[in-house]
């Protein structure tokens, strides 16, 4: 009889058979058909902020004269005041609906019996069961088939023995993963018990209030609220606005007295709304209170229901899964070969550590046959740089280990280029393993390039570079620079034999450059490193632009000798252009200084900035200029530049444009 009702309730769950364990289940509650009747309760008395006090206000004297005053005061405050009724009705029913709700919900012995309900019949809902149980036997089929797989390649992989077909079941704690189920929510509660009563309110907004004072403050029942209320009504022109201030004095003593006796004689009003909101509270929150506890109960009810159900299920299940699991993979172990490549290693073929394009590379490798069959499989190896791919069949015996008796040859490329990082390949029966190697020859250039030093007028840069030998086999090295113009040029020390492993650092010292080229950053250089007469590696580099270094005077000292010796009008402009290049460099630190630095430069003569260096050198040296327009042509360059430099700073712009006139 169990396992049919088991299988006539897993038949009803048809709806439920796609669940994910790693879903969220949302139940659906039945309501609560429990005892609700609650029987009558004493209110909770009216919070004193909301009871209406005896007339506090003074009576006002007679007044003859002001007989219209009174009779309109006594209007206003009684029209006023059956505002502040009607108001303060609907906020003390909503202040006793609170107190009542929160009343109710504070009962515990009614919460306790219905989510003992609730626990009782969450607990014995056949679709928890049944749902539980199959959750329970799917885990059981996968948790069998992962340790039966295991325990059989544990025995096949250890070739030290043969494997015996020994199907025992380990011991194995059920852990199926069950979805996660949906906590009942207060608010769904409120929304299923709708409520109907003497006012249209919102329990839910009520219940969620912390205090009264949220719903309603009790401020009407004061004379000068209503009189502000009053008073804020009357438009200009009206019967308010024509009284003078004794008049308005008047009219507002008599308001506030007769607006407190009018609340004082409808504060029973007040109380009776009070308390049938506590009654109407109260009978909902207990409705909701025994929902809701309910509602907590079966989804804890339900939640053991399905883990009990899952724990049969998977102790029902796992044993005669696992037995038929470990033979059905026992048996394919025993019939069929296993093979698996171990290891792959590469030699060049010249064994010197480096791969170097046209070489042979050599491939060891190290195989091994778990399953019970021997085979004879193909081996297929290669590589993105190899000239050509091969296939190599091999024997492959029952439950051994196969080391190659030869290498395998690949050749790699002749036209692949140095400093190529790849990969050779060895694939066997689906299996595939990758060694990376890189396409290089001995003799590195080891970047970057360092400009040690310089003399842009004399055409003159120094620099370093470094070589290392890759090898493992001592390398005679040389190395050699070479200018666009052809021009070779040596390092100042010979390098000879380089050791395996070892680093020399290259010292060249170019002359002949052309000035402007070093100060443009547009000197290149080729670094070439070669053993007996063969290229191995090659390089290129350029100067930097020294004359956006604001540290470095090369350019000024440029223009300077330009100045004294004169120039051809091609170097001029192309000084000039390198010198706009140069004061925009500097307008970006300029921003960033603090003050006005060109002001300062201006003023007190200084070189803060790269203009003020530039003013203070033509101050300094223009009586002896030969061709003093390599400067003073620089002004309305200078002043075309300032109204395209980024940013606003209107005063830093205006002084650099002052600066700059001092050049003319």
């Amino acid at each position: 009889m169990k396992v049919l009702y088991i299988f006539l309730t897993t038949i009803l769950l048809a709806p439920w058979q796609a669940l994910s364990e790693e879903q969220e289940f949302s139940l659906s509650y039945p309501r609560f058909r429990g005892v609700k009747s609650t029987g009558s309760v004493a209110s909770t008395p009216m919070p004193e902020a909301l009871k209406i006090r005896e007339v506090g206000v003074p009576r006002p004297p007679v007044n003859h004269d002001a007989i219209d005053i009174d009779r309109r005061a006594r209007r206003a405050a009684a029209e006023t005041a059956s505002h502040a009724i009607r108001v303060a009705t609907r906020g003390n029913f909503e202040v006793g609906f609170w107190q009542g709700m929160r009343r109710a919900f504070d009962r515990s012995r009614w919460g306790h019996e219905a989510h003992a309900a609730g626990f009782r019949d969450g607990h014995y809902d056949p679709e928890a069961e049944a749902l539980g149980y199959r959750l329970g036997r799917d885990a059981a089929e996968a948790r069998s088939e992962e340790l039966a797989l295991t325990e059989v390649v544990t025995q096949f992989r250890d070739l030290s023995r043969e494997p015996v077909l020994t199907p025992r079941p380990p011991f194995v704690e059920s852990s199926p993963s069950l979805p996660r189920l949906t906590a009942p929510a207060l608010r769904s509660v409120f929304e299923l018990t709708p409520y109907s009563g003497p006012h249209s309110v919102d329990p839910w907004r009520i219940y969620r209030c912390a205090s009264f004072k949220e719903l309603y403050r009790g401020h009407w029942r004061e004379p000068e609220t209503g009189f502000r209320h009053w008073e804020k009504q009357q438009r200009r022109g009206s019967y308010w606005h024509q009284l003078n201030a004794d008049e308005k004095g008047r009219f507002r003593v008599v308001f506030r007295y007769e607006y407190a006796v009018t609340m004082a004689e409808r504060a029973h009003r007040l109380r009776r709304a009070h308390t049938q909101g506590f009654h109407e509270g109260w009978h909902l929150g207990a409705e909701l209170n025994s929902e809701w506890n309910y509602r907590q109960g079966y989804h804890e009810g339900y939640g053991v229901a399905l883990a009990e159900g899952s724990d049969r299920g998977f102790h029902d299940t796992f044993a005669s899964r696992y037995d038929a699991a470990y033979r059905r993979l026992f048996a394919e172990w025993s019939r069929q070969p296993r093979p698996e490549i171990l290891d792959v290693r590469l030699a060049d073929g010249n064994d010197d550590g480096v791969f170097e394009p046209g070489e042979r590379i050599e491939v060891r490798y190290e195989i091994a046959n778990y399953g019970g069959a021997s085979a004879e499989l193909p081996i297929f190896y290669g590589s993105g740089v190899a000239a050509q791919n091969a296939e190599l069949i091999v024997e492959l015996p029952r439950r051994s280990v196969i080391r190659s008796q030869r290498p395998l040859s690949l050749s790699i490329d002749a036209g692949t280029p140095a400093r190529t990082d790849t990969s050779a390949f060895v694939e066997l029966a689906g299996d595939s393993v990758e060694v990376p190697f890189r396409v290089a020859y001995p003799l590195e250039i080891e970047a970057p390039v360092r400009f040690t030093g310089h003399d842009a007028l004399a055409g003159r840069a120094s620099l370093t570079v470094g070589l290392i030998n890759r090898s493992r086999r001592p390398v005679s090295a040389q190395a050699m620079l070479r200018l666009e113009d052809g021009q070779s040029v040596s390092p100042e020390a010979p390098i000879g034999l380089l050791d395996p492993g070892a680093s020399v650092a290259l010292r060249f010292s170019v002359r002949g450059l052309e000035p402007l080229d070093l100060l443009a950053g547009e000197a290149a250089f080729d670094i070439e490193a070669s053993s007996r007469g063969r290229l191995q590696d090659r390089i290129s580099a350029r100067a930097p632009v020294l004359a956006i270094r604001l540290h470095d005077p090369a350019l000024v000292d440029y223009l300077l000798a330009l100045a004294r010796l004169g120039g051809s009008p091609a170097d001029v402009a192309r000084a000039h252009q390198l010198t706009l290049r140069r004061l925009r460099a500097d307008w970006q630190r300029a921003v960033a200084m603090e003050g006005n630095p060109y002001r300062e430069d201006r003023k007190r003569g200084s070189a803060e900035t790269a203009l003020g260096d530039l003013v203070s050198t033509f101050r300094t040296h223009h009586g002896s200029f030969v061709e003093p327009r390599v400067f003073t042509d620089l002004v309305p360059e200078i002043e075309a530049l300032a109204a395209d430099l980024p940013g606003a700073h209107p005063f830093l712009r205006r002084h650099l444009k002052k600066l700059a006139r001092e050049l003319g």
